[in-house]
Order: C-alpha cells, then sequence, then structure tokens
C-alpha cells in the first residue's frame, strides 16, 4: 500500500507530460527570445558569415568553400528568402538549435530512464552557453548539432528494432555531412575506436548486412563529392577540418590554452563575457553534478557510453588545450552527458537508500527540485543579464544593419548607403531585396545618402538627419543626407 502513495498525486501521474511540456515551452520561448531581442544585435563573425553564405558559387564547385558547407546552403536559403535582415541571418542556427534540443532529449531517452532525460534536456536548452550559440548566425550551432545527430542515429542503428535501414541511412548520411565542420573526424574516430574495443558494439556491426552497408557507404559517397572535389583541387583545407593551429605550439601556447580552459570550467571567481562565450560555462552546481557524473563513469568504466564518452572526453581536450577558444562549445555535448550521468547517479543512490520508503522517496523531491531550478534559472539569468547589461557588449555586437534597415524603410525613391570598403560586401546584400538601394564607399551628389559615421561627407554639406544608438560607446552611427525631392520622416 506505501508503495502507492506517490501515484496517487496528480502531479506525479502527470509528471512527464508536465515534464514535455515544460521542455517544449522552455525550447521555443527561449529560442525566440534568443533570435529576437538578446542581444539582438550582430558580431562581426555573423556579417562576415553571411557574407560568405550569400555569395556560395553553386556553378564553381572547385572554388567553392566547403567548410561548414552544409549550414552556408542553410543561410544562403534564408538570405534569398527574407533578405538581409538579424533574424534571417540567425535563423539557421536557431532552427538547428531546436532540432538539437529535441533530438537531444531523444538520445537521453535512450541512454537513460525518463525522468533524467526530461531533466537533463531542460538544463541543456536553458543553459547560458547553448542559448548563445542558438542565437549566433554562424556554423558554430554545428559543434552541438553533429554530435547530437550522430550519436542519436548510431544509437538508433544499434537499438531500434524497426526502421533499421532507414536508421543506417540516416547515420550515414550526418556523418558525411558532419565531415564538413571542422573537428567531426575526431567524433567518428571516437565512434569507431569505442565500437572496436567494446565487444557488444563489435557484435552489433558484424551483425549488419553488407548489401545495406555498401547502399549507405554510397548516398555517404555522393554527399561527399563536393568535399573530395575542394580537397583535390586544395589540399590545405584538411587542416582547418582537423583544427590544426595555423601555427607551431609552443609551450607558451600550451600553458595559456590549459588557463584558458581552467577559466572555462573552473573559473567561478572571474567571470567574464564573449560574442560567444560566457566565462565559466557553467555554474558551481552543474559543475558538481558533472564531477558526480564523471566519476560514475569511471566506475562503471565497462558500459558503452563511457567508452564514447571517455574517449571523446580525452580527444577533444588534446584539441582544446590547442585552440580552446575556437572550439570550446564542441565540449557541451559530452558535459551534459556526464550531466545527465551525475542526475542518474544522485536519484539513483537516493531510491537505494530507501528501496521501500515512499516518504523518503517524496523528501528527495524537495532539495533536488531546488536544486535543479537554481540551474535552471542561473542558466537563463546568465544569458539575459550578461547580453543585455554587460559593458563589454559594444565590442561584440552592432545594431547598425537594424538601423540602417529602419531608415531605409521610410525614404522614398532610390537611396544611397556609404559605408567603409569592409563592410560593403555585408551591405552589398541589401540589394537581394531592394533594388533601389546602392551601396558604395564614397557619397553619391544628388541622392539620398545614408551615410556610416567613419566616411568623410562634407561634400554632401549639412546632413538633415542623424542617427544614433545607445548600444555603441559612440553613439552617433550614421548621418542621412536628402536631395530636396526627399522628405525624411
Amino acid at each position: 500500500m506505501k508503495k502507492s502513495i506517490l501515484t496517487e498525486f496528480l502531479l506525479y501521474r502527470y509528471r512527464y507530460v508536465l515534464g514535455y511540456g515544460l521542455f517544449i515551452i522552455a525550447v521555443v520561448d527561449l529560442l525566440f527570445i534568443a533570435g529576437t531581442s538578446i542581444p539582438g544585435a550582430l558580431t562581426h563573425a555573423e556579417m562576415t558569415s553571411a557574407v560568405a553564405s550569400a555569395n556560395l558559387p553553386f556553378t564553381d564547385i572547385l572554388n567553392m568553400q566547403v567548410i561548414n558547407l552544409p549550414y552556408h546552403l542553410l543561410q544562403k536559403v534564408s538570405l534569398t528568402v527574407f533578405g538581409l535582415t538579424p533574424l534571417a541571418i540567425k535563423l539557421p542556427s536557431l532552427l538547428l538549435a531546436l532540432c538539437t534540443g529535441v533530438a537531444f532529449l531523444f538520445l537521453l531517452r535512450r541512454w537513460f530512464a525518463q525522468n533524467v532525460a526530461i531533466l537533463t534536456a531542460i538544463v541543456a536548452v536553458t543553459a547560458s552557453q547553448f542559448l548563445i550559440v542558438s542565437q549566433n548566425g554562424t556554423p558554430t550551432i554545428l559543434f552541438l548539432f553533429w554530435p547530437t545527430f550522430l550519436l542519436l542515429t548510431a544509437t538508433g542503428v544499434s537499438a531500434a528494432s524497426r526502421f533499421k535501414f532507414g536508421w543506417k541511412l540516416l547515420f550515414f548520411a550526418v556523418a558525411a555531412l558532419s565531415l564538413y565542420t571542422p573537428l567531426s573526424i575526431y567524433i567518428l574516430g571516437v565512434m569507431f575506436v569505442a565500437t572496436l574495443l567494446h565487444p557488444h558494439l563489435r557484435f552489433m556491426v558484424r551483425q549488419l548486412s553488407r548489401l545495406k552497408l555498401t547502399a549507405c557507404f554510397v548516398v555517404a559517397g555522393i554527399l561527399l563529392v563536393p568535399l573530395a572535389l575542394r580537397l583535390f583541387e586544395s589540399p590545405g583545407t584538411v587542416f582547418p577540418l582537423l583544427g590544426v593551429p595555423q601555427g607551431i605550439p609552443t609551450l607558451a601556447s600550451v600553458w595559456q590554452g590549459l588557463q584558458t580552459m581552467a577559466h572555462a570550467f573552473v573559473g567561478f571567481t572571474n567571470p567574464s563575457i564573449g560574442p560567444e562565450l560566457l566565462f565559466p560555462l557553467y555554474g558551481i552546481a552543474t559543475s558538481a553534478l558533472v564531477l558526480l557524473g564523471l566519476m560514475r563513469l569511471v566506475i562503471d568504466h565497462h558500459s558503452a557510453r563511457t567508452y564514447t564518452i571517455g574517449l571523446w572526453s580525452v580527444v577533444m581536450a588534446v584539441v582544446l588545450i590547442l585552440q580552446p577558444v575556437e572550439y570550446l562549445t564542441i565540449a557541451f555535448i559530452p558535459m551534459l552527458l556526464m550531466l545527465a550521468v551525475g542526475i542518474d547517479t544522485l536519484i539513483r543512490e537516493w531510491y537505494d537508500l530507501f528501496p521501500l520508503n515512499p516518504y523518503a522517496r517524496a523528501a528527495a523531491l524537495v532539495p533536488l527540485v531546488i536544486l535543479l531550478s537554481g540551474i535552471l534559472y542561473s542558466g537563463v539569468d546568465r544569458f539575459m543579464n550578461s547580453y543585455r547589461y554587460s559593458t563589454h557588449l559594444p565590442q561584440y555586437f552592432s545594431t547598425d544593419l537594424s538601423l540602417v534597415r529602419r531608415e531605409l524603410s521610410g525614404l522614398p525613391g532610390n537611396k544611397v548607403v556609404v559605408v567603409s570598403p569592409s563592410d560593403k560586401p555585408f551591405y552589398d546584400l541589401l540589394r537581394m531585396k531592394d533594388r533601389a538601394v546602392t551601396v558604395t564607399s564614397v557619397p553619391i551628389p544628388g541622392q539620398t545618402n545614408i551615410v556610416a559615421n567613419s566616411i568623410n561627407a562634407d561634400s554632401l554639406g549639412t546632413p538633415n538627419k542623424i542617427v544614433t544608438s545607445t548600444y555603441t560607446n559612440n553613439s552617433l552611427r550614421f548621418l542621412i543626407y536628402k536631395t530636396d525631392q526627399t522628405v525624411v520622416q
């Protein structure tokens, strides 16, 4: 009778429904906020990514930029459909982040109990690192997307009882496309080595149909044609894909890398902000659960997930020491898997203490809810407040595109946007949806000019309007010079 007491509570009986509902609300709402309002600006890397995506040469495969090609194709479609807007630049990352969050939940459901999967997935999508990367209109999101889908599809191949060929085909397609992203080859290498070392995984591979595997290899080969052609034309492309540093590592650079990693993972007393990262990456409570998960993996060293996570962590640690800032995001998924192991261990150990006492089990929910609620709140709070109030934001973000688009919408007829030569390729993309716009680096007399504050436009006379922004240290952003026939709104 006592065992059924918990099941009499309405919230307990519908705990999974509530959990999935909370996950959906969290991921959709937070991604919407991150994509539209916080930080609500663009970094230089996002502008560079937009230019690279818009200028992809479909007719010249040999000279096509293949690094992160799948992402740039998505971004090109977004820019073609919606034009040059901040949301169009960020939209591919937001969609991939949504897919990553959902896929991570399904991955956790296959690896852990349902309660652990839901809790960890909610922590994942509310983590400041996930939200920062999700709203960043650069291929950085692929460091979360590919590992998640590689693990999910590989798990589907080994565990699914239905649609096994579909899982195989999907795994090979994901594996092939992931090779366009730096460091993905290491993840595939880790999975291959784990398969060789673990007896159960070796047995599963031997059961695979050779004919179906051949079909999967053919599909993967077709997807890899652009990459193979580019590597043949320019063999040096392999170095950024492998994450090889541009210079030869020295003891000083390795020591600096170790310091950066220490700051990223345990720098609780010295928080800092960057365009794509918040240091430390995780709070104290999250780090403690990750450490608990790591200890559990060491104890349970014979499992397949220990082989995968352990090898992955070792290989990534070597890469991160050499180039920590550029590739730190790729550590997010293995850290979350260790967090899931930590949460699972915490719940199991408590339940093992009181296997037949429903009151003790119910009592355990109180501190667990407080702990996880604190982790969720701190993740969202760090992201929102850091990217809303930090004094370092003007160093990394710009609202100039939004200002220019606002002014263009209020001006009739032909307009000229005058920016520096380095910014011209980016603002040229405005013409994708508005042929009445001309982008130059020199003012054109006799026309309506929107001139960046860095450009000398004395020849145009007195400006009719100044455009300012409170988001930058230099609040003057643009000067508007109109013709006699133009009325500035």
